[in-house]
């Protein structure tokens, strides 16, 4: 079993969320000079759940990174504790690049 998969099974506890803040802090630090002095681009979603996400790039010399988060996701999963990920989840929603 994976270890986000064993943190899924216990959302309660909060490991869930530190494991994807340090996963996020880490991939930060490692691209510093992208996010401190890269450009900010908003990124538009469009869709059925287009409101379920916020998405933006930066982009520094010949780099570029895109960051896609899901919000409300309480509402989006109807109370089903997984990732929210899969085509058939997100049906026709889709970032505009």
């Amino acid at each position: 079993m994976t270890l986000v998969r064993e943190l899924l099974e216990r959302p309660e506890d909060g490991q869930i969320k530190l494991y994807v803040i340090r996963q996020t802090l880490s991939l930060r630090k490692g691209n510093a000079d992208l996010f401190r002095d890269g450009q900010y681009v908003p990124l538009r979603s469009i869709g059925d759940y287009a409101k379920h996400v916020v998405a933006f790039a930066r982009a520094h010399k010949s780099r570029m990174m895109i960051v896609a988060v899901p919000r409300l996701c309480a509402a989006l999963l109807k109370g089903e504790p997984c990732l929210p990920s899969g085509g058939d989840l997100w049906k026709d929603t889709r970032i505009r690049l």
